[in-house]
């Protein structure tokens, strides 16, 4: 057998890079290969799937906010009945006295890069989370949008349906 290009992992990486090739215009064969067909043991399905912007450098908060365009234009891109379960509830992430600096320089990065996260002090965090213990707390990030959790399956399925497809 020849491809013109050949992926192995056929997980969300490895699909998702399929798609994106012919979405940009590859015209060659692609082959995906994947060692579990059922993808029982793929870090995709064993993944928590959830997404965030609080991270530190911005190429990673830059490919979370590809992926949530990603996420937003699902229909668009994929057919009216794409559904991924996408539960946009944010993130809070908590610091100590030792580490409201840290969280503070990514809060900077995060802003930035164009993230929805708000710095808040141990009073805002009582006032907005009122199940929330703020002792010991000296600082937590909260994103506000496109931070959540999704269906990391319903997502594979996509791409594979697609490029099964476009074949």
């Amino acid at each position: 057998m020849h491809f013109d290009a050949v992926i192995v992992g056929g997980a969300i990486m490895g699909s998702a890079a399929a798609w994106f090739l012919r979405e940009e215009g590859f015209a060659g064969s692609i082959a995906v290969i994947e060692r579990d067909a059922t993808f029982a043991q793929a870090c995709t399905t064993l993944s928590m799937a959830s997404i965030r912007q609080q991270f530190s450098i911005p190429e990673n908060i830059r490919l979370s906010l590809f992926t949530l365009s990603l996420f937003r234009d699902l229909k668009a891109r994929f057919g009216a009945e794409a559904d991924i379960g996408f539960r946009e509830k944010g993130y809070l992430i908590l610091a100590g006295p030792d580490g409201r600096d840290i969280l503070a320089a990514n809060h900077a990065t995060q802003i930035a890069e164009g993230g929805d996260i708000a710095l808040l002090d141990p009073a805002q965090l009582q006032d907005r989370f009122s199940w929330l213990s703020a002792d010991g707390v000296s600082a937590g990030a909260y994103g506000f949008s496109g931070e959540g959790w999704f269906d990391a399956h319903a997502f594979l399925d996509l791409f594979r349906k697609a490029n099964k497809t476009r074949a």
